[in-house]
């Protein structure tokens, strides 16, 4: 059926409009060739058709006309089928025999399919996609997404068919969405209900980076039923080789487990671990006993040079304080004279160290300060000596830090005296604490020059009164930190009984040495995974917090991301979103088993904020192996709460049986509209310029132009 309708300037014109229009043209011609009075009347008759015709149609199209093709399609009643496509219809248990069973039903389905309904198969595990070639791959089983795409499609559908063992590992019960379904869906079950022997490993718990000269504890849950009395082993293995095992006692017929491993690193990189619980007898499936992760061993130690200009006891308490940290690896070293050192020289070392400590300061003259002044990117601390001040008198002796512009000056017993909120820098997070009480050092009083980007902490106190002398001072610039430690005796807040003192000591030069250690940008921006393992079907989720130079929350950076597979060249890009107050956040998907890396750079303008990096690992799911027994329960509830029918014999006459006697077996009537709009198709247009030539030759017969 075909109807004509006008969109335009109006949704519909009356007939009337279509005559007046017509007419119009045809008034406007006669008027155009009226004049003509000498020629035959043919012609003149032949012109005046001919501008009217052409001129009705332009007319018509200005109004945007359109043909309505109504045409009605009788078809078939449409079933949607759905298979489960997960790994747990693959599993062999009591007489359900795998894929193997599991193409036996289907081949039997097939073959007593009703001519009289059209069939569209879809598979299902995580998500639902068209097809009918069941691989048991899917990692996950989400029946509520089957249940949502009958939902969705119900109107293209009568029934539905859903081949399951019903087993869910991923979304919620589908029975909630199922009550307020109105299309019946058919459960057909798959998979065997019978109780079987089974260990196995439920979840593992582990650091996913780990640090050199560390122990680590990695954490096995483990589940069993059917093996009361029994004894089991869990074998860690690391890097392919039997590392440690344990020995689980089986007491009751169902229980829990918990196992622990102790590990330690020596060397750096990515270690693979695997756990392992070897078969216990007549047990139905060992996919579920072996679990594996990888860890990524990091060198966080500091690599700290110690170089000492002058023999102080508070070189040996500094130098004793930094050893006592298991991650700093300290090069110890005295200067005696030019080119020769106790220990090692430096300058011929070849070595790039994570900070410098001085204790003291060289000639100005000695190849040493030229060699200190080239590590213009390697943080310094600079502790005073005695003799250290004998060169301060000399302009920019290093460059790290400030010096005196003062030729003389006396030395002071003085107290600290705390200038600084304990909040407003890393290195005055210590016990507070009551100065006046603790034993004097010594300083220099003279005038002290400092640079734009030095801060005091602490000042100096003498006899009570406060002065202006600088005993802690910091510098952070765009390539490193330094500080600056205006005093010496030390030592006898080392070596102190009152552990007031002592502990003040300790943490606060313990800050001191973190603190400069640090690159100026890494504490900026830090990222981790949302957790520490990943299996193939999470989402694998990286979340960020960037602070810009002033410490504060940077909510408006570009974040970008670099992910790196494991021994693999290539690399994806990511970028993180804001969140707002300085946190950021990024889903990557999922991902195939391995290990991974991950950069992270934040820019905003033209200018880098910071740099992180993390690293997690993606293991073989075990969802689907750790309930593996058929829910008949949920499939008949399934079918109960749609209006269908649990099919526990596989047999579909039931089903045609139901829709038969609710008329749901009647052949459909389709309608499709299809608008064509005139303006469109060419034909028009071709008429207009034949009628417009037509008239033109005509013309020329009469000489008229």
């Amino acid at each position: 059926m075909i109807s004509l309708f006008i969109q335009g300037f109006s949704p519909v014109l009356p007939a009337i409009l279509l005559i007046i229009i017509l007419a119009f043209s045809i008034a406007l011609s006669w008027w155009s060739y009226q004049y003509l009075t000498s020629i035959p009347l043919w012609k003149k008759t032949g012109l005046i058709t001919l501008r009217a015709s052409a001129l009705t149609i332009l007319l018509l199209l200005l109004f945007n006309p359109f043909l309505q093709i109504t045409e009605t399609e009788i078809q078939n009643p449409e079933i949607y089928i759905y298979l489960d496509d997960s790994q747990s219809v693959d599993i062999t248990r009591g007489e359900y025999n795998g894929l193997e069973s599991y193409q036996e039903i289907l081949s039997s389905l097939e073959s007593n399919l009703d001519d009289n309904f059209e069939y569209t198969f879809h598979l299902f595990d995580n998500e639902v996609r068209e097809g009918s070639e069941v691989e048991a791959l899917g990692t996950a089983t989400n029946i509520q997404t089957a249940v949502e795409h009958i939902a969705d499609n119900q109107n293209d559908m009568v029934s539905a068919i859903l081949i399951s063992d019903g087993i869910y590992t991923r979304g919620r019960n589908p029975i909630f969405t199922a009550q307020n379904q109105s299309t019946p869906i058919f459960t057909i079950p798959i998979g065997d209900t019978t109780d079987v022997r089974d260990v196995l490993i439920s979840d593992v718990g582990f650091n996913s980076t780990a640090y050199l000269d560390t122990r680590e504890t990695i954490r096995v849950e483990i589940q069993q039923s059917g093996y009361p009395n029994e004894v089991a082993s869990v074998d860690l293995y690391r890097n392919g080789e039997l590392y440690d095992e344990r020995e689980v006692e089986f007491i009751e017929e169902t229980s829990s487990h918990e196992v622990q491993f102790d590990v330690e690193y020596d060397e750096e990189g990515v270690v693979q671990y695997e756990v392992d619980i070897p078969g216990l007898p007549e047990e139905f499936t060992l996919q579920n006993n072996t679990e594996t992760f990888a860890v990524d061993v990091l060198d966080a130690r500091t690599n700290i040079l110690s170089l000492a200009f002058e023999v102080h006891p508070d070189v040996a308490s500094i130098r004793r304080l930094i050893a006592s940290d298991r991650q700093n690896e300290l090069t110890s070293t005295n200067f005696i004279r030019d080119g020769v050192y106790t220990n090692i020289d430096p300058t011929t070392e070849g070595e790039d160290y994570d900070l410098i400590v001085l204790h003291g300061l060289p000639s100005q003259n000695d190849p040493i300060t030229a060699w200190l002044n080239e590590q213009d990117e390697t943080p310094m601390v600079l502790f005073q000596t005695p003799a250290g001040y004998q060169q301060m008198d000399q302009a920019e002796v290093l460059d790290a830090f400030p010096h005196s512009v003062s030729t003389t000056g006396s030395i002071l017993d003085v107290h600290l005296n705390l200038v600084s909120d304990r909040d407003s820098h890393p290195i005055l997070e210590f016990t507070a604490i009551d100065f006046r009480r603790f034993p004097t050092v010594k300083t220099m009083q003279t005038d002290y020059s400092l640079s734009g980007l030095a801060e005091s902490h602490i000042m100096a106190e003498y006899q009570r009164n406060e002065t202006d002398i600088p005993i802690v001072v910091t510098e952070l610039d765009v390539d490193r930190r330094s500080v600056f430690i205006n005093a010496f005796g030390w030592f006898r807040y080392a070596t102190s009984a009152n552990e007031e003192v002592n502990n003040f000591y300790n943490e606060f030069f313990t800050n001191v040495i973190s603190w400069a250690s640090t690159s100026p940008d890494e504490d900026n921006l830090t990222i981790q995974p949302a957790d520490d393992s990943f299996t193939e079907n999470e989402n694998i989720v990286i979340r960020g917090n960037l602070v810009n130079e002033r410490g504060e929350p940077e909510p408006d950076a570009l974040i970008e991301l670099e992910l790196e597979l494991q021994e693999e060249e290539e690399t994806q890009q990511f970028r993180m979103n804001s969140i707002g107050n300085g946190e950021y956040e990024v889903d990557l998907g999922t991902f195939p088993e391995g290990f991974y890396r991950v950069r992270a750079e934040a820019t905003k303008g033209d200018r880098t904020i910071g740099g992180a990096e993390t690293s997690f690992n993606v293991g073989q799911s075990t969802l689907e192996f750790m309930n593996t027994r058929r829910n008949d329960q949920l499939l008949t509830q399934l079918s109960a709460r749609t209006g269908g029918l649990f099919l526990s014999d596989h047999q579909l006459g039931a089903m045609y049986d139901l829709l038969s006697e609710r008329g749901l077996n009647e052949q459909i009537e389709r309608i499709h509209q299809e608008n064509r709009y005139l303006y469109s198709m060419p034909f028009w247009f071709f008429i207009v310029i034949v009628l417009l030539s037509a008239e033109w030759i005509l013309r020329r017969t009469i000489s008229l132009p």
